[in-house]
């Protein structure tokens, strides 16, 4: 009974699953801004964490608020997604939200060490 299941009927779930990985960009934010589809936009982080850490690695000089800023920078697109513009490439306007959080963040550690 390879692939079959009981009666030859699966089961709903099986029916339709979306492979997150293969959309593009443009394709998991419209999924996410119309239904708030949380597996589109864990597809999304997972393409771009890993690159936006290297990026705000090379920018930050504590190491240890990189893991903070990454998902405070997450955090911040998502809430804000409806003002991306849909002709715009993602990846630039996720890192220029990256860049402004490690800018903040460094404020701020300037700010307490005073």
């Amino acid at each position: 009974m390879d692939s079959q299941f009981e009666g030859g009927i699966r089961p709903q779930y099986e029916t339709r699953r979306k492979d997150y990985a293969r959309e593009n960009d443009q394709t998991l934010i419209e999924n996410y801004l119309a239904s708030r589809d949380q597996k589109a936009w864990a597809a999304l982080q997972t393409r771009y964490e890993g690159r936006l850490t290297n990026f705000l690695r090379r920018r930050m000089k504590r190491e240890e608020d990189l893991e903070e800023v990454v998902a405070d920078t997450f955090a911040k697109a998502a809430a804000k997604l409806e003002t991306f513009k849909r002709d715009a490439n993602f990846a630039t306007w996720l890192f220029q939200i990256g860049n402004n959080a490690a800018i903040d963040r460094s404020r701020s550690n300037r700010v307490r060490s005073i």
